[in-house]
């Protein structure tokens, strides 16, 4: 197995930001979903309903992640088009893209550390987590 740093020159090339293949993945996402409603409900037998809205869930994630990567600005070197492009991506799951921006940004800033005891005048008190192993842990 080559070295982790020779795979990790392998990834650059695919975490580039580009306008045209974040552009391509939303509009695909948008129609491959579109497709699959329209299937739910026009589909005569229950099992084709069944499965066209079960892929059509799928595709609602997949939008989420582009949402997602929009939020981070990670998807486009463009500030105001990663909003927009997170706002049409996070309609399918019925998010709030300014909210859920606010909101999540704000967990990655406190990943792995609570906030406790909060004190009159803003003072906090913080700890670091214990991982998830050591629950298991006596």
């Amino acid at each position: 197995m080559p070295h982790r740093k020779v795979m990790r020159e392998w990834l650059i090339p695919l975490a580039e930001r580009t306008t045209a293949l974040a552009i391509v993945m939303l509009v695909v996402d948008l129609v491959l979903w579109g497709a699959l409603m329209a299937g739910t409900v026009l589909f005569e037998s229950w099992w084709a309903k069944l499965l066209s809205g079960c892929a059509a869930g799928f595709v609602i994630g997949r939008l989420f992640i582009i949402g997602h990567d929009a939020c981070h600005q990670s998807l486009t070197p463009h500030r105001n088009l990663n909003k927009w492009l997170g706002r049409i991506a996070f309609l399918p799951s019925l998010t709030a893209y300014s909210l859920w921006d606010i909101g999540h940004n704000v967990v990655h800033q406190r990943a792995n550390v609570e906030w406790e005891g909060q004190v009159h005048g803003g003072g906090h008190k913080r700890r670091s987590l214990r991982p998830a192993s050591a629950l298991f842990v006596p």
